[in-house]
This record gives C-alpha cells, structure tokens and sequence, in this order.
C-alpha cells in the first residue's frame, strides 16, 4: 500500500473534515516542531487534494 506525506496542516485538516483518517502523525525531520500526517494514497484522496488546491 503507497501512502501521501502532508506537510500542510490545512490540507490536513480539509481531509479530515471529508472523511479522510491518517494513517499516522509523526514528527517532520527537518523541522522537528512541524508534523507531517501520513494518508493513505486512494483515488478519492487525490480528487479530494485537487479539489481543495482549486478552492485555495
């Protein structure tokens, strides 16, 4: 299974308000006090992602 790593914590947050889960949350290496959030890679992700980077 391929996973998406999100650095926005906006683009987060509008998955999550469309039903989407991470799969986990974990620290950003270059920028320790930062979290990049892990989804899962599906086909309704990505039309999500597009539809919010239109709307941004």
């Amino acid at each position: 299974m391929k996973f998406i790593d999100i650095f926005s914590k906006r683009m987060a947050e509008e998955l999550k308000s469309k039903g989407h889960k991470p799969f986990k949350i974990r620290a950003n290496l270059k920028t320790p006090h930062y979290d990049v959030y892990v989804f899962r890679n599906t086909d309704k992700l990505k039309r999500d992602m597009t539809r919010i980077t239109k709307v941004i």
